[in-house]
């Protein structure tokens, strides 16, 4: 699965700075309930920024890195083997979000 396809072919500097590396992205979940204590909403962020400056040390390439990432606003990551979108859980009809990735 990737990520960040742009940059193996644009890239290759950047490709070789993070191949082989972990991020360990800062993640925060919101939870709203309702009067009847049941979760209305859910709200989450993942810094990937945040986690790529650490590695990468500039900004610049961090901003190069993340234009053009496959990442969902359901925090869906990647492509499958044959290239397209991963499936989302919203086409599969599930309730289910997953954060599973890899960078390359």
């Amino acid at each position: 699965m990737l990520v960040y396809p742009h940059i193996l072919r644009h890239h290759d500097d950047l490709t070789q700075r993070i191949v082989g590396q972990t991020i360990e992205p800062e993640f925060t979940a919101t939870f709203h309930f309702n009067a009847h204590a049941k979760v209305t909403k859910l709200e989450q962020h993942v810094d990937f920024a945040g986690a790529f400056f650490q590695l990468l040390r500039k900004a610049q390439d961090v901003a190069t890195l993340l234009d053009g990432a496959l990442i969902s606003p359901f925090s869906e990551l990647g492509l499958d083997p044959q290239g397209t979108m991963a499936e989302s859980a919203l086409t599969r009809g599930s309730k289910q979000l997953s954060l599973k990735f890899i960078l390359l």
